[in-house]
């Protein structure tokens, strides 16, 4: 192994030798000093994978030193991912490989659950488990990728806030010239019930005038009053005609309609709008691992 491994040295920054599992010849020389300058042991996260790695240590003391060895829990639960990354370093252990239903269905269906294109959740567990191994050699690389995904991830969000943004502003219109239109025609009826108040008094009048001339007379001797006979009739049949107009154009004015019904569900959407353009704006102010989360 070390003569097949020599040529190789000078020509990559990096070697990884992946053995079997256990203590057979061929993993012991992988994990052998003089081959390997670190140790990965892969466990999952049960008692049961803890005591083998134990008796592993056991069995390999030599070249099992503290110094040189990691542990990687795989097939984590996401939850317990965030909440053991953060000491897990301390005591030798890389940062641990989520396991959820993202990468049960990738190799059910015989693919890689890791996507460099467009980036996962798991993608982004795997580099920070090589940032735990490698440190700060690959941290810039690492991070020039995550910046061109975010760019790209953030492109539908700038599509999505605009459109929303125009369907707002749209809304908004729209609401405003019902308001308006329901000011007019308010204002409109309360028009016509006045005119129709003005001409009842000014027919009542007349007809009062009428039925007795004499006071009009007094007042305005010259005028003749031999057509006030017919006056009260007229005045009536006038007064009855503008009442049952002015009735009817309130009614029609203020006859149910839809409006109320449709200006709720106009402020609902709104609603809805103004409350998707705040995510959306959250969302394009959002770290790198908040929007691969999104999509993922």
């Amino acid at each position: 192994m070390q003569k097949f491994l020599t040529p190789l040295i000078t020509n990559y920054d990096y070697i990884f030798l992946d053995a079997q599992a256990g203590a057979d010849a061929v993993s012991r020389a992988a994990m052998s000093r003089d081959v390997s300058d670190e140790v990965i042991i892969v466990s999952e996260y049960d008692p049961l994978s803890a005591a083998g790695i134990e008796r592993l240590k056991s069995v390999v003391r030599h070249d099992l030193e503290y110094s040189r060895v990691w542990i990687l829990l795989n097939k984590m639960l996401p939850e317990f991912v965030e909440k053991f990354s953060d000491f897990l370093s301390v005591a030798r252990y890389l940062s641990p490989i989520p396991w959820n239903a993202h990468v049960v269905r990738s190799y059910s269906r015989k693919r890689l659950a890791i996507d460099i294109e467009y980036g996962n959740e798991y993608t982004l567990a795997i580099m920070q488990t090589l940032k735990s191994l490698l440190g700060e050699n690959i941290a810039d690389e690492i991070n020039t990728w995550a910046d061109s995904r975010a760019t790209m991830i953030r492109q539908p969000l700038e599509i999505q806030y605009s459109d929303a943004e125009r369907e707002w502003v749209a809304l908004l219109d729209e609401v405003e010239g019902r308001r308006k239109k329901r000011m007019k025609k308010k204002f409109y009826t309360e028009l016509m019930s006045i005119i129709t108040l003005i001409t009842m008094a000014t027919f009542l009048f007349a007809v009062i005038i009428s039925l007795n001339s004499n006071i009009f007379s007094s007042i305005f001797p010259a005028v003749s009053f031999s057509w006030f006979g017919w006056l009260p009739a007229v005045s009536a049949m006038a007064l009855s005609a503008i009442f049952a107009f002015g009735a009817i154009f309130k009614r029609v004015m203020s006859m149910p309609s839809d409006d109320k019904i449709i200006e709720a569900r106009l402020k609902r959407k709104i609603e809805l709008l103004e409350e998707r353009l705040k995510q959306l704006e959250a969302l394009k102010k959002a770290d790198f691992k908040t929007l691969v989360n999104r999509n993922s």
